[in-house]
């Protein structure tokens, strides 16, 4: 995955039944946590655990193109819970370039009702 400067890796979230791995293959981004922030480099990791709770994304606070790999041990009952119901990240205009080179472009979203709060 490569991730353009000022871009999101996604919204703030966790997995109940997903392991998550995350590895640096170049370049700069901001980790953010349930305990704050922390700058990855080339070469750096990070681990998510299934269940954990911990919400989590990544920011390129940089002035280059990263690029990462990312691996999910997938699960048939996948929840992908959002910290911050309601919040939209930024998506750059022009899209991801995977790592195929294959151009990945935004698609166009109607507005979704916001939850009630409890």
């Amino acid at each position: 995955m490569r991730l353009p400067p000022g871009s999101w890796s996604s919204q703030r979230h966790w997995h109940s039944h997903e392991d998550e791995f995350v590895y640096l293959l170049e370049g700069e981004l901001t980790l953010i946590e349930d305990d704050g922030e922390t700058v990855l480099r080339a070469g750096d990791c990070a681990a998510f655990p299934k269940g954990s709770g911990n919400g989590h994304h990544m920011i390129n606070r940089s002035d280059a193109m990263n690029r990462l790999a990312l691996a999910r041990r997938p699960h048939h009952l996948l929840r992908h819970r959002h910290d911050e119901p309601g919040f939209r990240r930024p998506v750059p205009a022009q899209g991801w370039q995977a790592l195929s080179g294959r151009l990945v472009r935004p698609r166009e979203q109607k507005p979704r009702k916001q939850p009630h709060a409890q």
